[in-house]
């Protein structure tokens, strides 16, 4: 007869990977704001440990929930595309003058039930809907649609609006 060994089973970490919060649907209102120092790294989850999502440059504008922990929720316009994710508290000011038209800029929603869509047309699905004054970030318009990023749900959003239905500078 031969003897079998049975080998150890694999130990199993139990640290939990750090994995990025949901938004918080308790965060309060967003805030249009500008990085004021560059580059500014923009991780997946509130503190050091996590991964970069991008980099932003001093100037670059910002969508950010108040600050929970020294660290704020944001969906940022960086290297022109939209970033979300988190920031310590203190690397953006709420002051800052509009970009040039080639860039992103803080603006509202002009009417009750504008819709995000997902790409830019009405044919695209819809993500949301906003309400009149709603802060976004926009960026230049393309053929009518705006890219914007907005919260909406208890979530951020990124989408397209009609540009007629965006107000800014």
């Amino acid at each position: 007869m031969s003897e079998t060994t049975k080998k150890p089973a694999p130990r199993r970490s139990r640290a939990k990977p750090k994995t990025a919060p949901k938004a918080r649907s308790d965060a309060g209102a967003p805030l249009c704001a500008v990085f004021t120092a560059g580059p500014t790294t923009i991780r997946t989850g509130p503190g050091r440990g996590f991964e970069a999502a991008g980099e932003a440059a001093a100037g670059d504008w910002l969508l950010a929930l108040p600050a929970k922990n020294g660290w704020s929720e944001v969906a940022a316009v960086a290297g022109g595309a939209f970033i979300r994710g988190y920031v310590p508290e203190g690397s953006f000011s709420k002051h800052g003058k509009p970009a040039s038209r080639t860039r992103a800029y803080p603006a509202a929603c002009r009417a009750a039930g504008t819709e995000v869509k997902a790409g830019p047309g009405h044919t695209y699905g819809s993500d949301g809907t906003l309400d009149e004054g709603t802060p976004v970030i926009a960026m230049p318009r393309r053929a009518g649609w705006c890219p914007v990023a907005t919260f909406l749900g208890g979530r951020f959003v990124t989408g397209f609006v009609p540009a007629a239905a965006i107000k800014g500078r």
